[in-house]
């Protein structure tokens, strides 16, 4: 059996149901909180972590990572409504709530944006509904994915940045039998379509 790690209120990404079942094993899903999410896979609790995790410098340093299975782009969300923000650069000196220990505190950061420390996608999205915050940042899938969830959402992409977020699931160092088994998996995946 696998032990994998996934974010509360968030979906299993279907690829990852279909390498799990392309390796032929069991899964046993556990949630996190972003923040407990890479911390259940350093301690053990888990054998790995699928919500989305983007390959990142510090994070290479600590784990090897599998093939990526995704790419997105950080986006800029707004309300529908709102005709004034319409780039990151415009997004300065107002408010968003995300998690702090993700790759979009360090965009906000970046673009001088205040920071409203947040656990989830969908509390960001209603801090920016309920006037709370000005912008959202996050990417592209996953504001897809809401819009499908609750497509009378009344948000809008801003602005999107040209350097992708690149996906893949983090395993421990010294599980690279694990890894070879995940990435033969998603190649195979890959090449049937």
């Amino acid at each position: 059996d696998l032990a994998i790690g996934n974010v509360r209120e968030k979906k299993v990404n279907k690829l990852i149901e279909e390498v799990i079942e392309e390796m032929g094993m069991e899964a046993e899903f556990s949630e996190y909180t972003w923040e407990g999410l890479l911390a259940a896979l350093d301690n053990g609790q888990v054998d790995i972590v699928t919500n989305q995790v983007g390959i990142t410098p510090e994070r290479e340093e600590k784990y090897i990572f599998s093939e990526p299975y995704l790419y997105s782009y950080p986006a800029l969300i707004v309300k529908k409504d709102n005709d004034t923000i319409k780039t990151f650069e415009e997004a300065k000196g107002h408010k968003t709530s995300l998690n702090i220990s993700s790759n979009f505190a360090k965009i906000a950061e970046e673009y001088g944006i205040e920071i409203v420390p947040s656990e989830t996608f969908s509390k960001d999205i209603e801090l920016l509904l309920n006037g709370k915050t000005d912008v959202v940042i996050n990417d592209t899938v996953a504001f897809a994915d809401y819009l499908k969830q609750k497509p009378d959402t009344e948000i809008k992409i801003a602005d999107t940045l040209d350097r992708p977020n690149i996906v893949a699931i983090p395993i421990k160092k010294e599980d690279e039998e694990l890894k070879n088994n995940i990435d033969k998996a998603i190649k195979s995946l890959k090449e049937s379509g």
